[in-house]
């Protein structure tokens, strides 16, 4: 019984020093962003929809932030957003997946009769990055991921979706705009198609790599506009989007890629190795009496 209970003691100091070994190794690996501030802001404009949100129309969706791996979600119908939610979100990203999202479908109609319908959202967004560390560099890269669609069918209708991303400091931008119009043409990112009323897609997932020296700051601008409507008998406009721009890295260039955590973090982790060290010598000793 003497010797099961101790071979039971010498598997949990294993176990405890395993776990301890790990737990050090993994602190030495864990990065340090001391200084790095990243908000988010997203705002859906209810102006915008009041006024040109008209007649045989629908509109919908959802926005969101998330911040700490925590998402907050506001939605929307028509040009109102529900009491209990806000038309406005912000947060301060700090990991790898944080970011915003927006999705939206409307559609608009003019049957015989009718007096057509209309739709717009708006969405402004931005990530401001500011590097508020007296001594190391950063690379902060955003990803943006969007899949839209466009179209117009009829005597007189149209939906135009763009989307637009901007880094102001180096000046970088994307864009991304389809318009399916019966009687003005077709368009992709301001190129005629040649078409008129045909259903158009665009997808995609740009990317943005920030640099920031100590002491400076960058923003990404992101705006996203879908308007339609059908004004004649017989027309129709439908239009939909949705789009995630998130942090896919952050990499502090002054320290190597296996960051040393701070001084008191270090001390600890070589505190619970030692004991575990320290605990497994008279156990090896005793068993080789």
């Amino acid at each position: 019984m003497t010797r099961m209970i101790s071979r039971r003691n010498d598997r949990l100091r294993n176990w405890f020093s395993i776990r301890a070994a790990a737990l050090f190794f993994a602190l030495l690996g864990s990065p340090s962003y001391a200084g790095l501030i990243i908000d988010a802001n997203i705002k859906f404009d209810l102006g915008a929809a009041a006024i040109n949100f008209f007649d045989d129309a629908s509109q919908g969706g959802a926005f969101f932030v998330e911040a700490g791996g925590v998402q907050t979600t506001s939605t929307f119908s028509g040009a109102v957003v529900p009491v209990s939610e806000s038309e406005e979100l912000i947060g301060s990203l700090t990991e790898v997946g944080d970011g915003i999202g927006f999705n939206v479908t409307a559609n608009a109609k003019s049957e015989a009769g009718g007096s057509g319908g209309g739709f717009e959202v708006q969405f402004n967004a931005t990530l401001s990055v500011s590097n508020n560390s007296l001594t190391d560099t950063y690379e902060v890269i955003f990803k943006s991921s969007f899949d839209g669609l466009v179209d117009a069918d009829g005597v007189d209708a149209y939906a135009d979706s763009r989307f637009e991303l901007d880094l102001t400091n180096p000046t970088d931008s994307f864009l991304s705009s389809i318009v399916s119009d019966t009687t003005l043409g077709d368009f992709r990112d301001d190129v005629e198609t040649g078409n008129s009323g045909e259903e158009l897609r665009d997808s995609g997932m740009p990317r943005f790599s920030l640099t920031l020296a100590p002491g400076e700051s960058q923003v990404l601008e992101i705006d996203y506009l879908l308007v339609g409507g059908a004004f004649e008998s017989i027309s129709s406009s439908v239009g939909s989007f949705e789009s995630v721009t998130e942090i896919q890295s952050i990499t502090n260039l002054t320290q190597s890629s296996h960051l040393v955590p701070e001084p008191s973090t270090f001390v600890a982790g070589l505190g619970v190795i030692s004991i575990a060290v320290f605990r497994r010598v008279p156990r090896s000793r005793k068993r080789r009496r």
